[in-house]
This record gives C-alpha cells, sequence and structure tokens, in this order.
C-alpha cells in the first residue's frame, strides 16, 4: 500500500492542478499542455509581483489612514499584508529571470497559496473594518476592495479556477459586511456586489481566452520555425554530402 502521506500529496497536487486547467486543454498533448502551462506561469510571474507590490502598498496606506479606532488590527493586518507580498513577489520575479519553469506543480501551489492569503486578508479587513467605519468611509474601503478584487484578477486570469477562488473569497468579506448594513439597503448592496462578480468573471473568461489563442499561436508559429530549420539543416546536410 502506498504511504498515506504520499497519497495526501498526490491529492493536493492534483487538486491544485485541476485548478490551473482549463476546459480546453483536454484535447491537447501532454507534451502541448506543459508548454502552454508553462507560457501562462512566465505570463504571471511577470505580471502578479508588481501588480501585487503595488496594491499591498496602496492597501496598507489606505488602511492606517482610515478614521477608525481598530486598533491593532490596522498595523497588523498592514505589516501581513506587506510582507506577505513582499516573499511571494521575490519568488515569481525569481522565477520571470529563470524564463523556464522548474516546477510547474510548486509554482501553481504558491500561486493557489497567495491568492487564498491575499483573499483572506481582503476579506478580513471587510469583515472587520466596516462595521467601524461611517458612511463616507465605508464608501471610500468598499472601492478600495473593489479595485482589490479586480487586480488580482488580471495576474490570475490564466487560471480559471484559481481565480474563481479570488473572486469568492473577497466577495464573500466583501458580502458579510455588506449584510451588517440596516434595514433593505444590505439586500441592494449584496446584489449589485454579485452582478458586478459575475460581470468581472465573464469579462475575464473572454479576455483570458483571447489571451490564449495568442498564446497557442505563438507556439504553432514556433514549431513551424523549427521544422522549417529542420529542413533546411537537412538540405544544407545534404548538399555537402
Amino acid at each position: 500500500m502506498d504511504d498515506p502521506a504520499v497519497v495526501r500529496r498526490r491529492r493536493v497536487v492534483a487538486a491544485v492542478r485541476r485548478l490551473g486547467r482549463r476546459g480546453s486543454d483536454d484535447h491537447l498533448s501532454d507534451y502541448d499542455r506543459h508548454r502552454l502551462l508553462n507560457r501562462r506561469l512566465e505570463f504571471t510571474a511577470r505580471v502578479l509581483p508588481w501588480a501585487f507590490l503595488i496594491a499591498a502598498l496602496g492597501l496598507s496606506t489606505i488602511v492606517v489612514l482610515l478614521p477608525t479606532d481598530a486598533g491593532w488590527f490596522g498595523i497588523t493586518w498592514s505589516s501581513v499584508m506587506l510582507l506577505s507580498s513582499a516573499g511571494f513577489s521575490v519568488y515569481w520575479l525569481r522565477r520571470a529571470r529563470l524564463g523556464v519553469s522548474e516546477s510547474q506543480t510548486t509554482e501553481l501551489v504558491v500561486l493557489t497559496v497567495e491568492i487564498v492569503v491575499w483573499g483572506a486578508l481582503l476579506a478580513c479587513l471587510a469583515l472587520v473594518l466596516f462595521p467601524m467605519l461611517g458612511p463616507g468611509d465605508e464608501l471610500v474601503l468598499t472601492s478600495t476592495l473593489i479595485g482589490g478584487i479586480a487586480v488580482g484578477v488580471f495576474p490570475t486570469m490564466m487560471f480559471r479556477g484559481i481565480t474563481v477562488v479570488w473572486i469568492g473569497l473577497v466577495g464573500l468579506g466583501l458580502a458579510g459586511a455588506f449584510w451588517t448594513e440596516p434595514g433593505t439597503s444590505r439586500y441592494l448592496l449584496i446584489g449589485v456586489l454579485v452582478i458586478f462578480l459575475v460581470s468581472l468573471h465573464s469579462g475575464t473568461l473572454l479576455l483570458a481566452n483571447l489571451f490564449e489563442r495568442l498564446l497557442r499561436a505563438e507556439l504553432i508559429a514556433e514549431d513551424e520555425r523549427d521544422l522549417v530549420e529542420l529542413l533546411l539543416n537537412d538540405l544544407e546536410d545534404g548538399a555537402q554530402d
């Protein structure tokens, strides 16, 4: 029998790979699927660290400046956000310099963990601060978190499952915060939030499909160029003989 630890690891790897897989990959060979996933990870490694670092700085500044008596929460939240963003960014910047994936599974795990950590942080921010704020500051916090959702969607748009996790985590946090509103306004806010999240996800899928077509066209062009080079080398060798 397989070791239980090995079995658990296989299940985790399978689950993470399922998050990073797209339905359009099913007809591809393992080789083409590997190349395409590497291109997606290259895109993420170039975009995600800078996007999340800038977002972390902006979010932390806004949280610290909000006029609320949150005690230790604001400083602790900002510190965790900045430190985690810096650590993940170092990893992805190193990955971008390498150009070639050392372990796609490891990179998918890191991406999933980063999205879960960021999603949980933004959800906690909404749930803790929203009940403490006045109407004007609630608007500031809501617009900040909506912007945070958009920031996280773009670098992860090539991974449909991870994008759903991201939108779901932050969306649940905002919905929980809106639920603290009095009267029927809570239902209106949650309804608008759901419409926004569905629209955002639909637009992201469309953009991801267009971008993936470009990646596949690049791979096809590379294969054709390699074939032409191979044929020319064969002709050159034949002529020399």
